[in-house]
């Protein structure tokens, strides 16, 4: 077959697939389940078949058939297809313009939120707002749409760095200010902490890239303070394997520990309870669900130990490249969606969790070889400058 129809032909079909990717990526957060399991394997269906259209068997295949044996032995351990959807996404994307990607979750995001909204003051989706008991005491947190609070402020907070990532360098500095109340007056509405400081952070990390004029100082504070940062929530989350506190620890605000509990809204006094009671394997099991927010400890228990340090290993080495390419909007998003995690269980979840996408067009060579139809250098520097 033509090398140019091949290539028109994988394209199409993944873009097919990433649409099914962002139709299914609010079940959870806004309609209440996981069960658009048609839409789920039409898309895989469309990255298997993008894949066919632009790999080289007789070459790809020493490489793709262990990625595709460990991803089918998790499917049947923990009975999901998630492991398997970021294997052939991953591959199907070699070839892809990460930036045209980006831009499709950008617009489905947007789109998503609307549709939230809209249903909502029609009357026929979930209420705008609720009143209830949270952490503390009673009080009316806003979730537009969405079945809560949170799962809309994740929301709120992926279009902020989806936009933040294509448009940040290229928007008038006099645009921040309204942008940022823009993003912001929802995000105090909806009463998310986690959230709300992301955003505020984010904002201002921003703000700082477009002030500092000189572009080595930027990305090496940039690189050095995320790392700094990712860090520390890597350490306090294996800090729950260590600390030997009980489950009816007290967690006061005269300890460190209830500090950290408290800033996580008791999501670590909930996970070290998990931590205490379930024991984990090495590629997950079928019998956890949702066992914590916080998104390592969750992956750990669903997905195994293995799927929890080929992520981190794959994201170090994200890390570093950003480094290397200078990429500051690439650092930004991929530090702020690491540092969600420590609030939110996405890890595995292609269509939730932006960093995966930071892999299209640029997987490491040494897992993946070069595809079929490579990338023009002009698409490849367009992502590096973005």
């Amino acid at each position: 077959m033509d090398k140019d129809i091949r290539k028109t032909a994988s394209e199409l079909l993944f873009g097919l697939g990433i649409l099914c990717e962002i139709i299914v990526a609010p079940s959870g957060f806004m309609t209440g389940g996981y069960g658009e399991k048609y839409t789920i394997f039409l898309g895989m269906l469309c990255f298997a078949l993008s894949l066919a259209f632009s790999m080289e068997l007789k070459r790809d295949w020493k490489i793709f058939l262990p990625l595709f044996l460990f991803a089918g032995v998790c499917y049947y351990v923990q009975h999901s297809a998630l492991i398997l959807r970021i294997t052939l996404i991953l591959l199907a994307g070699r070839p892809m313009d990460r930036r045209k990607v980006m831009k499709l979750f950008f617009f489905g995001t947007a789109l998503t939120i609307l549709t939230g909204v809209g249903l909502s003051l029609a009357g026929i989706g979930n209420p705008m707002y609720v009143d209830d008991r949270f952490r503390h005491f009673e009080e009316r947190r806003y979730c537009f749409g969405f079945l809560h609070p949170n799962s809309f402020m994740f929301f709120w907070v992926r279009l902020l760095l989806f936009g933040a990532w294509l448009y940040f360098e290229s928007l008038p500095l006099w645009t921040w200010l309204p942008l940022s109340a823009f993003f912001l007056i929802p995000a105090w509405l909806a009463g998310s902490k986690i959230g709300l400081v992301l955003e505020i952070f984010t904002l201002l990390l921003i703000l700082y890239l477009r002030l500092d004029k000189k572009k080595e100082r930027r990305c090496f504070v940039l690189f050095t303070g995320g790392s700094v940062a990712m860090a520390g929530e890597f350490l306090l989350t294996a800090s729950l394997f260590v600390v030997p506190w009980p489950v009816e620890y007290k967690w006061n605000l005269n300890t460190f520990w209830g500090i950290a509990n408290e800033l996580t809204t008791g999501r670590l006094r909930h996970a070290k309870r998990l931590l205490n009671e379930s024991s984990f394997g090495l590629l997950g099991s079928r019998q956890f669900g949702n066992v914590s927010e916080i998104g390592f400890i969750d992956s750990l228990y669903r997905e195994g130990l293995v799927f929890v340090l080929l992520y981190l290993v794959l994201l170090v080495y994200l890390w570093i490249r950003l480094k290397k390419e200078k990429d500051e909007a690439g650092m930004m998003f991929c530090l702020v969606f690491t540092l969600y995690a420590l609030a939110e269980s996405f890890l595995p979840y292609v269509n939730k969790n932006g960093v995966w996408l930071l892999f299209i067009a640029g997987l490491p060579a040494f897992i993946m070889p070069q595809p079929a139809s490579p990338v023009s250098p002009e698409v490849l520097n367009e992502n590096t400058a973005h």
